[in-house]
């Protein structure tokens, strides 16, 4: 659906753009594969995950993370804009999708100089060691580097029924400078790793699983990060 903030940020902040010849080696499922979808494909045999992205918004009005998406919009989507050039993510409305994606795995290697075309960054990472390994890395395999808009939330405005009441405690603890966003999840990531019993989670469960969960709290209530945004390497 060409979101800004990625097909699943879920699982992070920042993602790669494949080169489009890669998609002829994956195969598909709709849906996350661990929960094993009788969906599957390839790319020349797409039609179960194709039925199944259809059946949903006709149904719900609703297809990977698309609200108020019916199947004549949807197919509208596929064949004019899915063609067209990628879009500069960093002033596009993200769209927060946590749950509904088509995932893919890529069969062989992916290699940095031949199958990544671009690096979406969150702009958390601006100036920070990460933001320089990161652009680094791209400088080196002459990949496009650009930002989305990220997300950023106060501690104040986490919510407590959603992803569990640990939450609130957790963004006080682990934000930086009034302000949760990616780079403060991912250093108290690295400090949870180093010493796990640092964080105020509850006992029982897996620090890093509640900070998982933190994160998809960032995703889902975030506003955009305020920090200006622009592209920080050309190859």
């Amino acid at each position: 659906m060409r979101h800004p903030d990625g097909a699943a940020p879920r699982f992070g902040s920042c993602y790669f753009v494949l080169a489009p010849d890669v998609s002829a080696r994956a195969t598909f499922t709709y849906l996350d594969s661990h929960q094993d979808p009788i969906q599957k494909g390839t790319l020349e045999e797409l039609d179960d995950v194709l039925a199944a992205l259809f059946n949903e918004a006709f149904t719900r009005d609703f297809a990977i993370g698309e609200r108020n998406l019916r199947p004549a919009g949807l197919l509208a989507h596929l064949l004019e804009r899915l063609p067209e050039p990628y879009e500069a993510p960093a002033t596009r409305t993200p769209g927060r999708n946590l749950d509904h994606y088509i995932e893919a795995q890529v069969h062989g290697d992916v290699r940095l100089e031949e199958d990544v075309q671009t690096l979406v960054a969150d702009p958390s990472f601006r100036d920070t060691a990460t933001g320089h390994a990161l652009q680094r890395l791209c400088e080196r395999y002459a990949i496009e580097c650009t930002w989305h808009m990220g997300f950023q939330l106060a501690p104040g405005a986490v919510p407590d029924d959603f992803r569990g009441p640990t939450m609130p405690p957790l963004a006080a603890h682990f934000a930086r400078a009034g302000w949760l966003h990616a780079a403060a999840v991912g250093e108290a990531a690295s400090t949870l790793k180093r010493s796990p019993t640092t964080s105020p989670a509850t006992p029982g469960i897996a620090p890093l699983q509640q900070l998982t969960w933190l994160w998809h709290v960032l995703v889902r209530f975030g506003e955009p990060n305020s920090r200006p945004a622009a592209q920080f390497a050309h190859p």
